[in-house]
C-alpha cells in the first residue's frame, strides 16, 4: 500500500502552456499537479558543497578582477 503524502495548502503557479502540454503528452500525465510531482520526484538534494574548480582561465579572470578592484580603490 502506497503511503499518502502530506499536502501543502494550494499555491498558485503559472506555466508556459506549450511546455506544460508537451510534458503531459510525452509522459502521459493527466494533470498539471502530476507534472509538478513528476519533476519533483526526480529532484535530488546536493550531497555537499564542493569547492570551485580553479583553472588557468578562472585564475586569469580572477587576476583581472583583482587588478580592476585595485584600480577602483585608488
Amino acid at each position: 500500500m502506497k503511503k499518502k503524502a502530506a499536502k501543502t495548502s494550494p499555491i498558485g503557479v503559472r506555466f508556459n502552456i506549450d511546455k506544460l502540454e508537451l510534458v503531459k503528452f510525452e509522459n502521459n500525465i493527466a494533470t498539471p499537479q502530476k507534472v509538478v510531482d513528476f519533476f519533483l520526484d526526480g529532484y535530488e538534494p546536493k550531497k555537499e558543497k564542493t569547492e570551485p574548480i580553479i583553472t588557468k582561465t578562472t585564475e586569469s579572470a580572477m587576476s583581472r578582477l583583482d587588478a580592476l578592484r585595485k584600480i577602483k580603490k585608488k
